[in-house]
């Protein structure tokens, strides 16, 4: 599985104008809290250990970014005690080396996943998603992924380059 997409830094009165947008053409899909904690080693591989709402989620993902559209390869699984990985973890010298807290009002719309986030230390954007099942697909998925943020007012210059992760490194 491919996961293609891009996000856009938006001002908190362009978040509640798009609320107010996507409740009338979208499938609202919920409201979650994602806490990542983010590993690494010395080597610089790493991982997430994410909690959404209570369930705790294992992620590997291999990532690409060219233009501001991610296409990445992502493996997830779920754990039970995140308290028992983070040991394993750390004893095969895997580290903690920061955290995000993403709030998000996750919306569906033509088979994209449209999330509306608030990430603690960033502030305010808009996400949108699309999981395609092989290689082949990206491209399409891409500018498909443009119109989508072009029909709720957005163009590629607005996208993003930077990885959240990247940016939190920065602050």
């Amino acid at each position: 599985m491919f996961e293609v997409e891009a996000k856009v830094a938006i001002s908190k009165g362009d978040f509640c104008k798009l609320q107010k947008k996507l409740k009338n053409i979208a499938v609202f899909k919920g409201i979650y809290e994602k806490k990542d904690t983010y590993y690494n080693n010395s080597k610089g591989a790493f991982i997430r250990v994410r909690d959404e709402n209570g369930d705790i989620i294992f992620g590997l993902k291999d990532k690409g970014l060219h233009g501001g559209i991610e296409a990445n390869t992502e493996i997830e699984w779920g754990i039970k005690d995140a308290k028992k990985w983070n040991k394993i973890l750390n004893n095969i010298d895997i580290k903690p080396f920061i955290r995000k807290n993403k709030k998000t009002e996750a919306y569906i719309l033509d088979n994209f996943i449209i999330e509306l986030n608030f990430v603690s230390k960033l502030g305010y954007f808009i996400e949108i998603e699309r999981v395609v099942k092989s290689k082949k697909e990206i491209l399409k998925a891409k500018k498909e992924l443009i119109d989508m943020f072009k029909k709720l007012g957005y163009s590629h210059k607005d996208f993003e380059k930077k990885y959240y992760l990247d940016m939190l490194l920065n602050k």
